[in-house]
């Protein structure tokens, strides 16, 4: 049995969160705090949500860095240089013939959001690092909606903004020579393909800009200019229309590199020529966790005015058995 430290609410021992007020059971147990890490408060003045009361800074929190290196592959997710937490969250998984790659971004107009991206992430890689190859797309589409039963937990409260996130996840398989790429996505996190001297976006952006654009009415500058221009028009959330992931199945010759990120980097890199020439600036040598750093930082260097997060995985082919 677990009691929620907010309401006093007795919960079932494997609860993650409390069904009578919503609080992260987790997320309540606050870790021991330190001194101020930019002016050196003893702890005493640091706020249990990780503020200085001297200086003014938000402590360092686990989830405003994260990092998994796999190698081949990895993932960073950061909070960036403005937001004070990290709504974005992504993971990534070995497969038995390549790599499952899921990026989240919270939206920061909805409550809990935070919750949302990192509950949609578990659940979903959960079930596309071990689907089968030749039903990876039914795979993701289920993942969605399984992804969207747990964000419906996120909060028992009413509220007018419920949690809610974009999702972009692929699947990339190695057969012989070439890579089989299974994308499936909702709103602006984005998919790249970065190979031959060229990066091809795999995903399009669910957004009022695209639709815009589609419809033919306005010029570039004008829908660029519009205020509207970033909303997403597909999310994962209780109020989305539609949780079923747009699809879309490619082949591609190795070697290469997949990046999947969120609209932290992108924004920074709009253009298939400008992501191209970023992700290959560090050379042809460069692990996949230094790029993935590199691209975070450069995000940074940028603003940082959203959260970032990038996956980079090398695929190379494999010799005939």
């Amino acid at each position: 049995m677990r009691v929620c430290s907010h309401c006093g609410e007795d919960c079932p021992a494997d609860a993650n969160w409390c069904e009578a007020c919503g609080t992260d059971l987790d997320a309540a147990v606050q870790p021991p705090k330190h001194p101020c890490v930019s002016c050196n408060a003893p702890a005493v003045e640091v706020t249990n949500d990780g503020w200085c009361q001297v200086c003014g800074t938000k402590q360092p929190a686990p989830e405003d860095h994260v990092v998994a290196d796999h190698g081949w592959f990895a993932i960073v997710s950061d909070r960036g240089r403005v937001h004070r937490s990290n709504e974005d969250a992504g993971a990534v998984a070995a497969r038995s013939t390549g790599v499952a790659v899921v990026v989240c971004d919270g939206v920061s107009s909805t409550d809990e959001s935070q919750h949302a991206s990192q509950n949609a992430v578990r659940t979903i890689i959960g079930r596309i690092e071990t689907a089968r190859s030749t039903g990876v797309d039914q795979a993701i589409v289920q993942a969605a909606a399984d992804a969207q039963t747990e964000i419906l937990r996120v909060t028992s409260r009413p509220t007018a903004e419920p949690p809610s996130c974009t999702m972009v996840t692929v699947v990339a398989d190695v057969v012989g020579t070439q890579a089989d790429v299974c994308v499936g996505w909702l709103g602006d996190s984005r998919a790249y393909w970065v190979a031959d001297g060229m990066a091809t976006q795999l995903t399009r952006d669910h957004s009022w800009a695209v639709e815009q654009q589609d419809l033919g009415e306005l010029d570039q500058a004008t829908i660029e200019a519009d205020k509207r221009a970033h909303s997403i028009t597909r999310w994962l959330g209780a109020d989305s229309h539609d949780v079923t992931p747009e699809l879309k199945a490619l082949q591609f010759e190795l070697p290469g590199t997949l990046v999947v990120c969120s609209d932290g980097l992108w924004n920074y890199a709009p253009t298939e020529t400008d992501m191209h020439d970023l992700v290959v600036a560090g050379g042809s040598d460069e692990l996949a966790l230094t790029r993935a750093e590199r691209l975070v930082a450069f995000a940074n260097s940028q603003g940082g005015h959203d959260n970032i997060t990038v996956a980079v995985a090398y695929l190379k082919p494999q010799p005939a058995s």
